[in-house]
């Protein structure tokens, strides 16, 4: 647990060496997708406790997809974006490997879990400095992708890793809408 901890720490304090120590790993597939499902896990977890704990009944009902749902509905976007990314570099020119991009995209959602977390205690404890929290972890969590991709793809060059982000959510958001629309589920009738 005392590995963990450290760990989370440098990835606050130094994500590019972070980023850079994670590129050098070489584990095979199926421990990246494992990773990957128990981040997608504690994620929902983090969703669902944080609206169980913060919302009134009547706001807790209106969360629209059960646990599960929001897991497939979490883990699909996650998946998305491990392509988007990946192939949005090849294309910049990037030399990443697929794997790479599975374990950084990875280690960012799980970066993502650790600010929800602090958060969390921040809205308990001094709720007045918990949108400061909130800002502060969108801002890390922009500045942690960025450079993640740029030592994954070996760009040393900021502009090509903010266009990969870039072109990569777009291109993730356009995908996943147009599935949506062709198994039929649009955001009208999925909110009905």
């Amino acid at each position: 647990m005392k590995d963990v901890m450290q760990f989370v720490v440098r990835s606050f304090v130094d994500p590019k060496g972070t980023a850079r120590f994670l590129n050098e790993l070489r584990l095979n597939r199926g421990i990246l997708w494992s990773m990957m499902v128990v981040v997608v896990c504690l994620s929902v977890l983090m969703m669902v406790g944080t609206v169980s704990l913060l919302s009134t009944p009547e706001q807790s009902q209106l969360m629209v997809l059960s646990p599960f749902g929001l897991a497939i509905l979490l883990g699909s976007i996650l998946i998305a974006m491990v392509f988007a990314f990946y192939f949005t570099g090849q294309m910049l020119g990037g030399t990443g490997r697929f794997p790479g991009a599975l374990l950084m995209l990875t280690w960012w959602q799980a970066m993502g879990v650790a600010v929800q977390v602090l958060q969390l205690i921040m809205v308990m404890i001094l709720p007045a400095l918990a949108g400061v929290v909130t800002i502060a972890g969108f801002a890390y969590l922009t500045v942690a992708l960025v450079l993640a991709m740029d030592v994954l793809h070996g760009f040393h060059n900021i502009g090509k890793a903010i266009g990969t982000v870039l072109i990569a959510f777009l291109g993730t958001v356009f995908g996943l809408a147009l599935i949506l629309s062709l198994v039929g589920i649009t955001t009208q009738g999925f909110l009905s």
